[in-house]
């Protein structure tokens, strides 16, 4: 990143880290989670994949850093073993569609906040769509089924949808690609069904006809 780019990301950053600070305490079973992942971030990173995730788990919660459990362990796995990355950590700019901690992702059904759990996803929505105008890499949004409308992140998807619907958001469009998760294999069997000797090029086929699918754009 240049000069200029950190201030941004920085920005961008703090943001983050201060919104997470304004909701704690407002409502006793809402639990924000920061991604101290993103203080590492500086002058030499060379940030080349957002990716988007759910919300953060147990061992998330008590890392303070997004996917790190189990299918965090697999998406680094597939990004280092296939040569998309060096250093996922380093490399990878790791968000989710909303900040709120539960054990399990079902388990945001039962918050009785709606409003703010719903501010949460447009919040991580707007985040994740200015990181990418900043950083103009692909952009991951792994874990789909849920962004339907009545899903759990149908306000996450909505007001993505919004942001690239104007603007820059034209051109960013194409690289922004959708996966299923990486968890019990679902991301790699659908991979498999893409015909190409080229890791790429089958990913950007199955982003690009998913992102579809999802969002109708």
């Amino acid at each position: 990143m240049n000069k200029k780019q950190l201030e941004q990301f920085q920005q961008l950053s703090d943001n983050f880290k201060r919104y997470t600070k304004e909701i704690t305490g407002k409502d006793p079973a809402v639990i924000p989670v920061f991604n101290n992942d993103l203080d590492l971030f500086d002058r030499s990173s060379d940030i080349r994949y957002i990716v988007v995730a759910d919300n953060p788990g147990k061992e998330e919660a008590e890392e303070n850093r997004y996917l790190v459990g189990l299918a965090g362990k697999q998406a680094r796995n597939f990004f280092e073993h296939n040569e998309l990355v060096e250093d996922f950590t380093k490399e990878v700019l790791v968000l989710n569609k909303t900040c709120i901690y539960t054990n399990s992702t079902s388990d945001l059904r039962k918050l009785h906040n709606n409003e703010l759990f719903a501010e949460s996803q447009k919040f991580m929505a707007e985040l994740a769509y200015d990181f990418h105008k900043l950083l103009s890499c692909e952009l991951w949004i792994v874990g789909c089924s849920e962004i339907k409308p009545r899903g759990i992140f149908s306000v996450f998807g909505n007001t993505l949808t919004e942001f690239y619907s104007k603007d820059k958001g034209d051109a960013l469009r194409e690289w922004v690609l959708c996966y299923k998760h990486f968890s019990y294999g679902n991301f790699v069997h659908d991979l498999k069904k893409k015909h190409s000797d080229d890791i790429f090029n089958r990913l950007k086929s199955l982003g690009n006809e998913m992102r579809r699918k999802t969002f109708g754009w």
